[in-house]
């Protein structure tokens, strides 16, 4: 049993670390490019991080939760893909700051003074993982899914939740730029602030959306 439970553990970091890597870098290439970090530097350290910084610290952290919740339950709160990933995030953020923003090229190139569009995004990104995963901590914490009786699949439809409104939120930017590509050239929207206001704008309506979730379908 504790072979498969680490196993898992191992799997769920390797899943977890691959996603961050994505979505910072999937967040740099969104904003405007003259206010980009150089994204060959972001890709090299951020690979780095993620890979080679991150990713044993949420091994070390997983193994231990799965380890300590066999002596008290408290710590199976904490080990759930949610709160891991509102870790490592938080993680990549001190790091980055250290290891790519005082990057001696992106220095030398002036790109240090355009770091707040990144900064900006980025905190609000995890402010939004640790909203959500404050709200799967307190799942087992306040015995919610005991309320749901015969419906031992309660939590994983909360997942199906959180999913479903990542899926309208990137439905939405993408129908956004459908419509303004196809406007006449005079009533388009510049194609750059409007990819900085919707990914901006996607992350606050994902959670805004992740707490009206939680209000209405688990506590109420």
């Amino acid at each position: 049993m504790f072979g498969l439970n680490y196993g898992k553990a191992l799997i769920e970091s390797i899943i977890i670390v691959f996603v961050l890597y994505l979505i910072t870098n999937f967040i740099n290439n969104q904003i405007p490019e003259d206010k980009q970090l150089s994204k060959k530097v972001f890709k090299r350290r951020s690979a780095l991080i993620c890979f080679v910084i991150v990713f044993p610290i949420i091994i070390g952290i997983k193994f231990t939760f799965e380890t300590l919740w066999l002596f008290n339950s408290i710590f199976l709160a904490f080990n759930n893909n949610a709160v891991s990933f509102a870790i490592i995030t938080t993680v990549f953020y001190f790091f980055s700051k250290k290891l790519i923003l005082k990057d001696k090229r992106i220095r030398a190139s002036r790109e240090v003074h355009f770091k707040k569009p990144f900064i900006k995004i980025f905190r609000i990104f995890i402010g939004i993982t640790w909203i959500i995963a404050i709200i799967f901590i307190s799942i087992p914490l306040l015995g919610l899914e005991r309320l749901q009786g015969q419906q031992p699949v309660f939590v994983d439809i909360f997942y199906l939740g959180f999913i479903w409104a990542g899926f309208t939120v990137v439905f939405d930017m993408l129908v956004t730029m459908l419509i303004n590509r196809i406007r006449s050239i005079e009533k388009r929207i510049p194609e750059r602030p409007l990819k900085y206001s919707m990914f901006s704008g996607g992350l606050i309506s994902f959670g805004i959306w992740s707490i009206q979730l939680v209000i209405f379908e688990l506590y109420m």
